[in-house]
């Protein structure tokens, strides 16, 4: 899985190798630790693409999507139907110091949808100027780091959950993400950007396409009045 720590895995002297990086490759000695795999697994095509060239076309590639979590799947099965909630709720689950939060869209939505309670789970440096921010408005909610078993109970709560991150690739080639399938367990509508992996599956969330602030902005804004078509059960 280490793509900067380990560049000869042949050191290991293992009878099989598995190369199984999961973030963005971003120079050139981080693709060639694959020299000495058997296999090459990722959990997007994008990733994969890195391995195009002759010198590994002898060897085998595999794509796996990202896991869930069993707790997760626990929730997921014991769900009795779509929430209705008083107070519509958003989400977002994540490390909110990453550089690739697009914070000025989700300001944006805290203001602009004043009726909306907006909670938010990962942990966050108290010197994180975005959170504190946010945290402003009394529409916001921040759960910090929660264990696993009570993250899954809290987001079987929520009526959607954003993904909004902006294009760095040294940091997310987005290409895929694996709290998508944790959002897609408790059966409500995803808001997202583009990720690779569900570009052609527009069925399964809401993507928006739009690149300024005041454009993604709009976009959520439509899909919260759709919210109860998006999370009926058919869909």
């Amino acid at each position: 899985f280490e793509f900067n720590l380990y560049p000869d895995l042949s050191a290991f002297a293992a009878s099989r190798v598995i190369f199984h990086p999961v973030d963005p490759l971003t120079n050139a000695y981080q693709v060639e630790v694959a020299k000495d795999a058997d296999i090459i697994i990722s959990v997007s095509q994008k990733i994969l693409n890195n391995f195009d060239s002759a010198d590994y076309s002898g060897k085998e590639k595999l794509l796996v999507n990202h896991g869930v979590a069993k707790e997760f799947m626990q929730v997921a099965s014991n769900d009795e139907g779509c929430r209705a909630n008083d107070v519509l709720k958003v989400g977002y689950v994540g490390n909110l110091d990453r550089k690739i939060i697009d914070w000025g869209t989700i300001k944006n939505i805290v203001v602009e949808l004043p009726g909306v309670e907006f909670h938010f789970w990962g942990p966050y440096s108290v010197s994180n100027k975005n959170v504190e921010v946010i945290n402003r408005y009394g529409n916001v909610v921040l759960h910090g780091q929660t264990p696993k078993k009570s993250l899954a109970i809290e987001m079987s709560k929520i009526d959607c959950f954003i993904l909004l991150y902006l294009e760095d690739f040294s940091e997310s080639d987005l290409s895929n993400s694996h709290k998508i399938l944790e959002y897609f367990s408790t059966g409500s509508v995803v808001f997202s950007v583009p990720i690779e992996e569900y570009r052609e599956q527009e069925r399964l969330m809401v993507i928006t396409r739009s690149v300024t602030e005041p454009d993604k902005t709009l976009d959520f804004k439509k899909c919260i009045a759709r919210i109860t078509e998006l999370n009926s059960e058919s869909l």
